[in-house]
């Protein structure tokens, strides 16, 4: 399905955006890794390092890829890094998806600049709740 998918866009597009899609892509390949190393070994107790590769796995690909990130780090399964990982996918999934319709839905109408602010004020509770686990962790 990814290969038909790439095979179907245009080359004409891919070549006149070329620039942004190669500067998007080498940005992604740089802040992905450094923003999950820093943040996960910021805020994650237990685990950190098994945790990390879970969400690096999620970042880069789907979720069954940072699944097997951690398998593959923790064969045995001696840590809790999957079954938190498991827990997290599924309880973020019942935010995600309202969350998803709600952009959609706004858009293609004309409230694309309300769902961009609903956005960044979600950005910010989330950024605060975890900043917020992380410090009582700590403590």
């Amino acid at each position: 399905l990814i290969v038909a998918a790439i095979l179907s866009i245009p080359v004409k597009i891919v070549a006149s955006y070329w620039l942004p899609l190669v500067f998007e892509c080498v940005l992604g390949l740089i802040a992905t890794p450094i923003l999950n190393w820093y943040l996960c070994k910021r805020l994650l107790r237990n685990n950190w390092f098994e945790s990390s590769l879970g969400t690096l796995g999620s970042n880069t690909g789907v979720f069954v890829t940072g699944m097997l990130l951690i398998k593959m780090a923790d064969p045995d399964l001696k840590t809790s890094a999957l079954n938190n990982y498991s827990l997290g996918y599924t309880l973020a999934s019942f935010v995600i998806m309202p969350i998803i319709s709600f952009v959609i839905m706004f858009t293609y109408t004309k409230g694309a600049l309300l769902c961009m602010l609903l956005n960044i004020v979600m950005a910010i509770i989330t950024l605060g709740i975890m900043m917020g686990v992380g410090h009582k962790q700590r403590s």
